[in-house]
């Protein structure tokens, strides 16, 4: 008589759901770095579209120098610092950092902008830069522009 063993029913299916439960640890594992991404992403994109930034003047000093200020209209707790972009007539950009006003309707000025890299500047956007758990985004330029 030979003797013929196999895995019980009990043992095949706990074996089963462990299977399971491995292939869904492994599919999360590849996944949540992504879903973190997004919901990283999400939230500092959400923080641009609550930032309302304006620029007020563009004016020029000496030789090849140009500075402006800006306006927070609307804030964001995310806003972290502002980007000043001067333009030329051909299209060129030059940026400088600018600081976080302080509150809102707060005005803050950016000088001593060396633009001899491009053409003479004739208008002057503002962008704002916000960050979260060590992500930084720039978001899109302000509608609103000034002459230089």
């Amino acid at each position: 008589m030979v003797n013929k063993r196999g895995l019980s029913n009990i043992v095949a299916t706990v074996l089963i759901i462990l299977l399971a439960l491995a292939a869904v640890a492994i599919v999360w594992g590849f996944l949540r770095p992504t879903f973190d991404r997004t919901a990283q992403n999400t939230a500092l994109r959400t923080a641009c579209y609550q930032v309302e930034l304006e620029p007020v003047t563009c004016t020029f000093g000496t030789g090849s120098i140009v500075g402006g200020s800006y306006k927070l209209v609307s804030n964001d707790p995310l806003l972290t610092s502002v980007l000043v972009i001067f333009e030329d007539a051909d299209g060129l950009t030059i940026t400088a950092p600018g600081a976080k006003p302080a509150q809102a309707l707060a005005q803050e000025t950016v000088s001593n902008v060396d633009y001899s890299s491009i053409g003479i500047p004739i208008k002057m956007r503002v962008a704002a830069v916000v960050s979260s758990n060590g992500a930084t985004d720039t978001c899109d330029e302000s509608l609103k522009e000034v002459s230089c």
